[in-house]
């Protein structure tokens, strides 16, 4: 199984309705993509400044790679990863991904229905 992380700097002046959906695309995407277990995502509840500055974050489980890959090829298609990138402070640079391997997971099926938690307060 891989776990997709992705955090992102969202400036507080940027504008609220694009910002939730960005994040409503993304989610909307994740939820259409064969393979995907789950969907999680939020802004920070941190006020310590630990967070070096990344507000927002989200997380997606998929079966395995090849599940993952066609997500990004989905964010492709309609440009929602272009919106994400206009949308971070700083580009490309306002956001940091990781993809880290987990212990197999069976496939999303009647018996194993898929798991969504999602709020962009």
């Amino acid at each position: 199984m891989i776990r997709h992380i992705v955090l992102v700097q969202v400036p507080y002046h940027a504008d609220p309705a694009e910002r939730d959906a960005v994040f409503a695309a993304l989610k909307d995407i994740a939820l259409k993509t064969k393979g995907m277990l789950a969907f999680s995502g939020g802004r920070s509840l941190e006020k310590d400044g630990l967070h070096q500055g990344f507000t927002h974050a989200f997380t997606i489980d998929f079966v395995d790679a090849g599940a993952r890959n066609e997500y990004l090829s989905g964010l492709d298609q309609n440009h929602t990863g272009h919106r994400l990138i206009k949308l971070a402070q700083g580009g490309l640079g306002g956001i940091l991904v990781m993809n880290i391997e987990l212990d197999p997971a069976p496939p999303a099926g009647p018996e194993r229905p898929r798991k969504l938690q999602a709020s962009w307060g």
